[in-house]
């Protein structure tokens, strides 16, 4: 089961967003007064961006989120694969696939998809390479205000 993230998934929304940012796979925790914003921001019918809740019929055990945004580089439509996280005793047994199947035929008017990885994190590497994934040979930058 891939659902929408609706405001009333507050309370399993925002334990996963602990565990993931409290994990090897990020380089630093997002502070949690961002939360709510980000909630806010994922349930907005507006925003480009959009937030999925991963389960089956009794347990929501991950979540995923991404951002509908334009590249010259694409020639269009890019969709960023903000993040993916799935808990560890529901990893490898499929639902990351389950996952991106369900985002490439939700988004078929999209030229490119995008996502960062830590280099620390082979399997997730190995899912995505399987998928046809390839590096950028370039850095990116920000200017956080």
């Amino acid at each position: 089961m891939i659902r929408q993230l609706t405001k009333k998934d507050k309370d399993i929304f925002f334990c996963l967003l602990d565990e993931f940012y409290n994990s090897d796979a990020v380089i630093k925790p997002i502070p949690k007064n961002y939360y709510e914003n980000i909630l806010n921001v994922l349930t907005d019918q507006n925003s480009s961006a959009k937030g999925y809740l991963i389960g089956d019929e009794k347990t929501v055990f991950g979540y995923g989120v991404v951002n509908l945004t334009f590249s010259m580089e694409a020639g269009g439509n890019t969709l960023w694969l903000e993040d993916l996280y799935i808990r560890k005793d529901y990893r490898n047994k499929g639902f990351g696939k389950q996952y991106f199947d369900f985002i490439f035929s939700t988004y078929k008017n999209v030229n490119r998809f995008r996502l960062e990885v830590e280099e620390t994190n082979p399997k997730a590497i190995k899912l995505y390479k399987s998928l046809g994934f390839e590096f950028l040979e370039y850095k990116q930058m920000i200017l956080d205000k």
